[in-house]
């Protein structure tokens, strides 16, 4: 177990995300010609090291940061800035 724990520690990746940050999220179904990310969808909060509460167009959940990518989009979406608003005021 301890052998087990160091070498999952070695390979293990944690990005950071912050408020307003842009992300894509895992599909947890994933069949074989369906699209394996969506998004993108915006961190709202970050509420632990490794939890992050993300919003998209219709609702907001909470993901682990395994199910998360950056999201290196030139152009965000339209729906999103009503979000950033929001964001920017707390």
């Amino acid at each position: 177990a301890i052998r087990q724990k160091r070498d999952y520690d070695t390979r293990i990746s944690q990005n950071k995300y912050s408020p307003g940050d842009m992300v894509f999220k895992r599909n947890p179904v994933n069949k074989k010609l369906e699209v394996p990310w969506e998004g993108p969808l915006v961190v709202i909060k970050s509420l632990s090291n490794a939890v992050y509460l993300i919003a998209s167009r219709q609702k907001t959940t909470v993901v682990h940061h395994d199910l998360l990518k950056p999201c290196v989009n030139e152009q965000p979406p339209a729906w999103t800035k009503n979000i950033m608003k929001s964001i920017s005021k707390t």
